[in-house]
């Protein structure tokens, strides 16, 4: 389960190059919450440590993924 406050990094893998980033869980639905079942997204992520190149390629990368 992940708790709010927990420091995380990925590795996102767009067709580029990986893209590493970090950050710590900002939010988590409560799991005795019902969803509706097309609701994928339980907890948000807030970026750690982003300087202004990586910034700017992670806006980029999620503007092609829409």
């Amino acid at each position: 389960m992940l708790v709010p406050g927990t420091a995380v990094q990925l590795t996102l893998r767009p067709a580029r190059r990986p893209l590493r980033v970090e950050g710590v869980i900002a939010w988590v639905e409560p799991e005795n919450r019902h969803l509706p079942q097309e609701s994928l997204i339980t907890h948000g992520l807030q970026f750690t440590g982003l300087d202004w190149a990586l910034a700017r390629t992670l806006g980029a990368l999620l503007m092609e993924i829409g």
